[in-house]
């Protein structure tokens, strides 16, 4: 793959992830915005209630009471659809973020191909230039020695690392 499709799919990704996070964040807070409320419902309920039992009763108490009780009958449901929905949002996110990570290894993996070939062709352009070179250094040498051939290392001398390399495939 290209790295421009790969950045263009890395793009398109961290904008699905942004999106996640943003639908993740909006769950979430309709989730606790419910929950509270209905953790108040509760908590007024269970004061009302404790309160009778210790004693305490006032005139109101009986249409408080059933008027909470239906508040909590029907947030309730409320509140288990927001989780649900939080949750399905927390899944997507956690989808887009693997998402977002396997298309950003899609990219370095097109750069480095990319860079890898560009090297390459660079490395073929100085293997030329040395070999080029070596002819020159084998014309100077022999108007030098007076000699109609040079070879081997009287000519050039590899370093132990490219000799190494070359026999064995071994990079040190």
């Amino acid at each position: 793959m290209s790295i421009q499709h790969t950045a263009a799919d890395l793009a398109r990704s961290q904008a699905e992830h942004a999106d996640a996070v943003s639908a993740a964040e909006k769950c979430a807070d309709t989730f606790a915005a419910l929950n509270t409320r209905l953790a108040e419902k509760q908590q007024a309920l269970g004061i009302i209630q404790q309160r009778r039992i210790d004693g305490g009763e006032c005139d109101s108490d009986a249409p408080t009471i059933a008027l909470l009780q239906l508040d909590c009958e029907g947030l309730r449901p409320l509140v288990a659809r927001a989780q649900e929905q939080h949750q399905a949002a927390v899944n997507a996110l956690q989808a887009a973020q693997i998402t977002v990570q396997q298309a950003q290894a899609a990219h370095d993996r097109a750069t480095a191909e990319t860079a890898a070939v560009a090297l390459e062709s660079r490395l073929h352009e100085l293997e030329s230039l040395l070999l080029s070179g070596i002819a020159d250094l084998d014309v100077l040498k022999k108007k030098a020695t007076g000699s109609l051939h040079v070879h081997g290392e009287t000519l050039y001398r590899f370093s132990d690392r490219l000799k190494r390399f070359l026999q064995q495939g071994v990079l040190q």
